[in-house]
């Protein structure tokens, strides 16, 4: 008895072990963006419409916060627009991101809206056809026939925008598009109703827009006015197919299968800059495609998406741009195929001791069932000793 269970003890001790050490990850980091437009998005193929779940940051304080949104078609704000829970990009951050295995190191519901306003009414040029209140957010539903007209509106309505904005908000009116624009609504404490205070670098609640459309598309052009030097762009199709650039040329990241080393992160940065430079420096760089796993969508952080019950397949496409690249929104299309696509890197050492682990656990395990006498035991018992000094190494 006394052995039987040191086993079931040496067990438990070794097991967990390189499950822990071995299972790393590369995390993105994602700062607040007012000025560097860093920024990440759902997308959600619907077939005739899109939905697309966009979050950004903000530096500074939040009444010189503003987020300008342009859309193809006008929408009515009371239907079509909200918020998500930004638990929905952690969790598919943990099925897309690259992983590396081996090393030690350190890794980095809807809510709804209130007191709609829609008139179609013209005011100085711009046509305003709906404001609201969005779970936090001041939203206006706008479109105009000059963007000197829409820059004055939205100066003198709060909604702050970088000078120089007129020649890429001409790009829109001139395309008869539509602008959906946001503030920080202001409260007695400062607070945005369950969002961040207004402080600065904070990270907003994602806001959830639907509309109809023949193609997806991000509207990346506007980034160009908040964008200084280069912004960085990472995007999660999610569909009946893979998805690639239409626009913009689509590569898959190139990693090498065995690396060892100290600092995965900065390591797969050079590889991501590596992949841009090889595509001609503007490029969707794949990260991950598959078909998701039915429990995902089912979760708690996608409620409301109405993506439960159903089969998806969800592509990462991440890019790093200067505002000269932005000369043209991402354009989305199926791929050729469907074909499954990931990274994970591992070293030799790892593979070495991994598949060692799992001999001497099974080793392990045959003598303990099959030699039953006594020195059975001892031998599974060093066996599995053994393990546990490779899972320590």
């Amino acid at each position: 008895m006394r052995l039987r269970r040191s086993l079931l003890m040496i067990t438990l001790l070794a097991v967990p072990g390189p499950l822990c050490l071995a299972d790393g990850g590369f995390i993105p980091v994602f700062e607040g963006v007012a000025n560097t437009a860093d920024q990440r998005a759902i997308i959600i193929d619907r077939g005739d419409a899109e939905t697309i779940v966009l979050q950004t940051g903000y530096e500074g304080d939040a009444s010189d916060f503003a987020w300008v949104i342009p859309l193809p078609v006008l929408i009515s704000a009371q239907d079509a627009i909200a918020t998500a829970d930004p638990a929905v990009f952690d969790a598919l951050d943990g099925m897309t991101a690259p992983r590396y295995l081996g090393g030690r190191y350190e890794a980095t519901g809807l809510c709804g809206c209130s007191g709609s306003e829609s008139s179609g009414r013209l005011d100085a040029g711009v046509t305003v056809w709906e404001t609201l209140r969005v779970d936090g957010y001041d939203v206006a539903v706008l479109s105009a026939e000059q963007s000197s007209d829409l820059g004055a509106w939205l100066s003198a309505n709060g909604y702050r925008l970088p000078s120089g904005s007129d020649a890429t908000l001409q790009y829109y009116v001139d395309r008869q598009w539509y602008f959906v624009a946001l503030k920080i609504a202001p409260t007695p404490r400062g607070n945005i109703g369950g969002g961040p205070p207004a402080g600065g670098g904070e990270d907003l609640r994602p806001v959830v827009l639907t509309f109809e459309t023949s193609q997806l598309v991000f509207p990346l052009r506007i980034s160009r006015v908040s964008t200084r030097n280069r912004a960085e762009v990472l995007l999660y199709i999610i569909g009946t197919h893979r998805a690639e650039g239409d626009n913009y040329a689509t590569a898959e990241v190139q990693t090498p299968a065995r690396w060892a080393g100290h600092d995965f992160p900065a390591t797969y940065d050079r590889w991501l800059e590596d992949t841009l430079s090889d595509a001609g420096g503007r490029a969707l760089v794949v990260e991950y495609a598959g078909w998701a796993p039915e429990y995902l969508f089912g979760g708690a952080a996608f409620a409301g998406l109405d993506l439960a019950g159903d089969t998806w397949y969800v592509t990462r496409l991440r890019t790093r741009l200067t505002p000269a690249q932005m000369d043209a929104d991402i354009m989305l299309t199926a791929a050729a195929s469907d074909e499954g696509f990931e990274v994970v890197v591992g070293d030799a050492y790892a593979f070495v001791r991994g598949s060692s682990l799992l001999a001497m656990v099974a080793l392990a395990g045959v003598q303990g069932l099959v030699l039953r006498s006594r020195q059975g035991r001892r031998m599974a018992a060093g066996s599995l000793l053994c393990a546990l000094l490779i899972a320590l190494l």
